[in-house]
This record gives structure tokens, sequence and C-alpha cells, in this order.
């Protein structure tokens, strides 16, 4: 009530303002009271400021960087859908080595379309796009409704459109998208990039963690960097080509355990090269079996 009537009550102080000293203290304070209340309330729930609307130009900051707030704008193909305090909260991480290119300036532009895309979906998170030719991609963590993370995933997947003939708002982000990533990439001469599986997106709710009105992130981010694993520029000279070199098949695997267990019989390397097994399977990984008998 102290909550609900606070401008009542504020109002009341000053009508009293001229009343004996003790009543209109005594106002003043249930006044007090209530707007404390109000205050922490408010505090409570997450601070939201509109998208930047369609017609909006990315700007940009000293470090590349722009953060841009989730709540949707009046011109956001999906105002009117589920806020953050009506839905429930999901998650989504993935990574791409993908070419895309040295040009800051030109992978802006496909910097801008994919934070519009995450802003017009409701999602909040962090992507980080790596500046490189051939040697980078995406890396991204986003956080949502399941139905909005869905659609994410179908147009990293491909062109989803016909997914989503039934859902006009989230199509119409997709195709925008679509069509600015399809330009960037015949702009740069590579092919385009999109993810093979929908198992290359990593999923997990947030359950009853979450309360109203909050998220798990607040607010989404998506920036230009030098390594979307950053690893202080180490393998930064590692070309996208060269990090699938060394693979073996599921044969081949196997003869060179038996090669190394061999050698392990007989005290040594008769070859000259020396093999160390490093397993980093986690607990239920191991509990499958091991690589030796």
């Amino acid at each position: 009530r102290a909550t609900d009537n606070c401008g009542e009550k504020t109002d009341r102080v000053e009508e009293t303002s001229r009343a004996p000293h003790d009543t209109a203290l005594r106002s003043g304070r249930a006044a007090g009271r209530g707007l404390s209340r109000a205050r922490r309330a408010k505090s409570s729930r997450v601070r939201r400021k509109p998208i930047a609307g369609a017609g909006s130009q990315p700007s940009r900051s000293h470090n590349n960087t722009l953060t841009i707030p989730t709540q949707p704008a009046v011109s956001s193909p999906l105002a009117g859908c589920l806020t953050f305090a009506t839905m429930n909260q999901f998650c989504i991480l993935f990574y791409k080595y993908h070419p895309l290119t040295d040009d800051a300036d030109i992978l802006e532009t496909y910097r801008f379309a994919t934070q519009k895309l995450c802003g017009d979906l409701f999602l909040r998170g962090r992507i980080l796009i790596g500046q490189s030719s051939d040697a980078e991609g995406i890396n991204g963590t986003l956080s949502g409704s399941k139905a909005d993370l869905d659609a994410y995933v179908k147009c990293m997947l491909g062109d989803a459109t016909d997914e989503l003939a039934d859902d006009p708002a989230r199509r119409r982000a997709v195709e925008s998208f679509r069509n600015t990533s399809g330009d960037f990439f015949r702009m740069i001469g590579v092919e385009e990039l999109v993810f093979a599986n929908a198992s290359d997106f990593k999923w997990s709710s947030a359950g009853d963690d979450i309360g109203d009105g909050e998220s798990l992130f607040p607010d989404l981010n998506v920036k230009i960097v030098k390594e979307i694993i950053s690893t202080g520029g180490v393998f930064t000279s590692i070309k996208t080509q060269d990090t699938s070199v060394g693979y073996l098949s599921p044969t081949e695997w196997h003869q060179e355990m038996k090669s190394l267990l061999k050698k392990n019989h007989e005290g040594g390397s008769s070859d000259g090269v020396e093999t160390i097994l490093i397993d980093v399977r986690n607990h239920k990984e191991c509990q499958v079996g091991a690589f030796l008998p």
C-alpha cells in the first residue's frame, strides 16, 4: 500500500506543510518509507532501454565495441511479444572457425547485422567476431526464450524462412540478416558462414534460478576481436584449413593405440617417434571405457 500510494502520500506532505511540525514530520516519514520501497522494487528489476530501431546507424566506441540493451522499441518486428518477466530463459553456446576479413570497417557490416538480428529476437549475451581473413570466426553465448533462440539457430544453419512461415515477425528478422550476410560474404569473396548441424549449439535451461523480470545476461554485446578464443596471439598465425591436420579416423586411431601399446611393452620407441597420450575426457565420458586394454 505504501508503494502504490507513494504519490498520494507525498501530496499529503505538501498539504500539511503549514500544519504543526509533528504532523508534517510523521507524514514525511511515511512518504519516505513508501518512496524507499518503490526504489527497492524498481532496482530489483532488470533495467532496460529501447533497442536502436531498424533505421538506426551503429555507433562505434574506441575499442570497436557496441553494447545494445535489448528491450524492444516500437519499431522492433517482435514488439508486443513476451518479455523477460513472462518467459522461460534458455541459453546457447556456439562457435565456428571461418574466414572473415582483416578489414574492420568491412567487418562492421556483419557485426551490425548480427547485433540487429539478436536485438530483434530479444536475445542477450555476448558474440565475438574475429577480425581475420583465415584464422578466426564467431564465438557466442546467448540467452532468451526457446522460440527466439530456435529462430537464431535456424538462421545460422542457413535459410530458415520456410520453417518460420507461420511466424512473420521472426521471419522478417531472419530474412534481413540473411540478406545482409549474403551480400557481405559475396563482397569479401568467401563462402557464407553457416553451421553444419544443430548439435553445434549447446543448450541449457535456467530453470527456476531466474525470477520474473530477470535475465541471464544484463545486455547484448557484439564486438569485433582479434581472437574469438583468447590465446594472447599464440595461435593467430594458424590458418583455418590447418586446424584439421592430424585428425585420425576411428580405424587410424585404433592402429595408433596398438602401436603405442606395443612400444610400451618393448620398453621404448624403435622408430624414434615419442608419443604421449593425454586423455582430456570428463568423468562421464571416461565411464564409457578406456582407450587401451
